[in-house]
Order: structure tokens, then sequence, then C-alpha cells
């Protein structure tokens, strides 16, 4: 080692041969989240993690060596980390020995281990030759993937996790404090494509932490900026400020003749109050529109107070409260029911069919819903939709198995997800994969 630390100062000669005048661009840490923040400020460059333990001989040896390798190599950036008080970060790259040098360029790495100045100097060179053609191709990969992401609706949350399972307690209370106040938005799990995380904060300055609320592809705020009902509406522009709730409500009372407010939907009752009214409802063969409360708990809090009916469901007839399961109960005891409730027509499974493909000028049939999907892909189909500002409506398969199984004979197609235009199947999968890539989809989806 000493004789490899001479003769790097003698290939060297710009450098000072005493050791004292090297002015040291090793950084220490003892800190896994401290290394986030230099990996986001230098994702342009190549990263030397270097795992020592100072009990180490050999370790402490390399450190001169290394120091003079900073000097040498301006366009790395070296680390030196302790692997006994970062043993979590030791293990993500899979470091069994010290001393062992990590090379990182964005999500790549590659190890070199053991006291071997040689092989660490050879490996740093190669890889500094690949270190601006792999960041300009990341870049412009990622810079494309988080404009589709960002601008697949006005308003879109970057997150730890899912909206159904949220990583962390501060998340999962940020998205409540959204849906409270009406904010309708999509989402990014930056766990989902393997440190996308990091690119967001690198082309998104005004991106500190997550969750991070993105409104016209831009971020506008956090957990603590948006924190109070004021802050979170002043960030938002006033196309994409929440309808009063109050007249939302009204509109949707007025909207249908018989509408019950409910937890789920008639096909997936989500409390047994709401299975037993549909199972009423069901019985006489009520035509009725319905509204998921979970969906929506700014509105549910609200209808409380707008109807002075503290739970759930309520049902409402001609713009007026009838009350809940009890009442809804005496009134099919009484006969009462069946003369204010619409009846529905009875449609065959066929008639049926051709009623849902033809409900929404595009309709997806697909396993689970947009905002949660419940197979690869469904996702996949989604994710694809996404990227074209055109709505459609959708059907969750898995909570209908006459229609399931119906929409296959029905189509002569065996698999989910279906996408109809105008009634017209398109296909699956496969189908809209390849209209995607040959840039034929969107006029596909417009009906032509």
């Amino acid at each position: 080692l000493k004789n490899m630390e001479g003769a790097l100062i003698q290939d060297f000669d710009q450098l000072p041969n005493s050791r004292e005048a090297l002015k040291s661009k090793l950084t220490r840490f003892h800190n896994e989240q401290q290394l986030e923040t230099i990996l986001i400020a230098n994702l342009d460059k190549l990263v030397v993690l270097y795992f020592w333990v100072e009990w180490e001989e050999a370790c402490n040896d390399l450190i001169p060596v290394v120091e003079q390798m900073a000097e040498m190599y301006p366009d790395a950036v070296f680390l030196i980390f302790d692997s006994e008080k970062v043993a979590g970060l030791a293990g993500e790259y899979e470091v069994d020995i010290v001393p062992s040098f990590v090379l990182l360029q964005d999500i790549k790495h590659e190890k070199v281990e053991g006291a071997d100045p040689g092989a660490l100097r050879e490996k740093i060179e190669e890889k500094l030759g690949e270190v601006q053609t792999t960041f300009d191709n990341r870049k412009s990969d990622m810079t494309d993937f988080l404009q589709r992401q960002f601008g697949s609706q006005s308003s879109v949350v970057a997150i730890d996790g899912t909206v159904e399972k949220p990583k962390d307690e501060n998340t999962q209370k940020f998205l409540r404090h959204l849906s409270l106040h009406g904010v309708k938005y999509g989402f990014l799990d930056i766990n989902n494509v393997k440190g996308v995380g990091k690119w967001v904060k690198y082309l998104y300055p005004g991106c500190k932490s997550f969750p991070q609320l993105f409104v016209n592809g831009q971020p506008v705020g956090g957990s603590e900026s948006l924190a109070t009902e004021e802050s979170l509406l002043t960030a938002l522009p006033d196309d994409l400020k929440p309808e009063d709730v109050v007249a939302r409500i009204e509109r949707l009372i007025k909207g249908s003749k018989v509408i019950l407010f409910m937890k789920g939907t008639p096909t997936h009752p989500r409390c047994k109050y709401s299975r037993k009214i549909n199972e009423i409802f069901s019985s006489i063969n009520a035509d009725f529109a319905y509204y998921d409360i979970l969906t929506d708990l700014q509105l549910r809090e609200k209808l409380k107070k707008y109807s002075n009916w503290p739970t759930y469901p309520q049902l409402y007839i001609d713009s007026e409260l009838i009350g809940g399961i009890e009442i809804v109960e005496e009134m099919k005891n009484s006969g009462e029911l069946e003369k204010v409730m619409p009846i529905r027509k009875v449609l065959s499974l066929q008639d049926r069919l051709k009623e849902l493909v033809n409900q929404e000028p595009v309709m997806l049939f697909m396993k689970g819903i947009p905002s949660s999907p419940e197979c690869g892909f469904s996702q996949k189909t989604v994710n694809i939709l996404k990227e074209y500002d055109i709505p459609y409506g959708h059907f969750n398969i898995l909570a209908d198995p006459e229609v399931r199984a119906g929409l296959k004979e029905y189509s002569k197609w065996p698999t989910y997800p279906q996408l109809y235009v105008k009634g017209e199947l398109i296909g699956g999968i496969d189908i809209i994969q390849e209209l995607h890539d040959s840039n034929e989809f969107h006029e596909v989806l417009q009906g032509n």
C-alpha cells in the first residue's frame, strides 16, 4: 500500500508530495439520510462510497490513497462511511467485507472489494468515461416520464407508497387532508420506478420532500407548507379549486329522483346497513342512483350536518331526506316503499351488457378501479390512458361475476381488461400497447 501510494504521487506530479499538504476531499458520514442529499446534488457525477472501520489497519492505510484519488478525479465525489454505523447502507449495497468501495451512477452500482488501489483506479477511470452519456440518457428518460406522470392530471401527489397503502403516517394524514378539502388528485409512487424519488427532487428543485402536491406539472407544497385549508386553497389555481361542498350535495340530490348515499356500491357494499338496504331495494327491483361516501371524505362529513342525520346510509327521494335503514325497513314492511320508489326495468344479460359498453364513449372493463387496479394488465392500461386527456368510464368486473363471465361471451374476448369506444371493442392490453406505441391510440379513443 505504501509503495502504491508513492507510485500514485509519482504518476501525478502536479500533486504535492507532502501528505499534510493535501486538501482532503473525503467527506465522512455516519448518517444514511445525508447520502440522499449528496446523490441528488450529484446525479451527473460518479459517486464513490468507501466503507471502512476504524479498527482495521488496512482501512486506515487506504485513506491517504483515496484522498489522493479524490484530488486526481475532481469529476467524482468521494464519501467515507463507517460500516458499523451504517449497517443498513452496507446491506443495501451487499458490502460484506472492509475495506470495500461502491461506485454509484444514479441507480447503477459496482463494487471493488479489498485493499486494491490499482483495481479501484481502473474502475473509476472506466466509469468516468461513461458518466456523461449515462446521465444524459437517464435525464432525458426521467424528464419524459415525470412530465407524463405529472401531466396526467391537473393535480398529482408524489408519495411513498400508494393512496390505499401509504408508507407512513405523515403521507396518510396529508392524503386525508386533501380529500377532506375536496381536492381531486392522481398519485405517483416514488418507489414504483427505482431512483425516481431522487430525480423528482433533481428536476423539480421546488420539491424538497415527500409527499408533494404537483399542480399543472409543478410542485406547490407538501404536508407542512399546505397543512391548513387556507394554504392549500391558495396553492390551487381558480379552475382547480374544489366545488363548494353544499352546492355539490344539492347538485347530487337534485340530479336524481332517488339517490342513496352509502358506504361502497350496490354490488360491493362496505357496511352491513348499506348491504341490508340494497337487499331491500333489490327485492322490489328498485331503480335508484347512489353515491359512495367512502370516496369523498369532505362530502361524507358535510352531508351529516346538511341532513341533520348522523349515520349512513341516507336515502333521498325527490330531493327530500327519507332517512336511514330503520325508516326504509318500516316503509318496506308497510308497503309504502313500493309506492314511492321507481321500479327498474328488468334487462336480460345481453341488454345489460350492451347498455354497459355504451355507458360512456370510452369504457374500460378492468379488475379493480383506476385508482386501485387489481392486476398488472389493468394497471398498465390505466397508466397508458393517463397519458391521454380523454375521460373514460370504468367497470370493476371483480364486483359482478355475472358481467365478468357474460362479457367474455358478448365480446368474444377471453381476458381482461377490455376497452370499448362508442360501444365497439378495441381489445386488451396487447392491442392498447400496440396502438399507443404506434401513436394511433389518441385517434382511436376519439372514435376515429
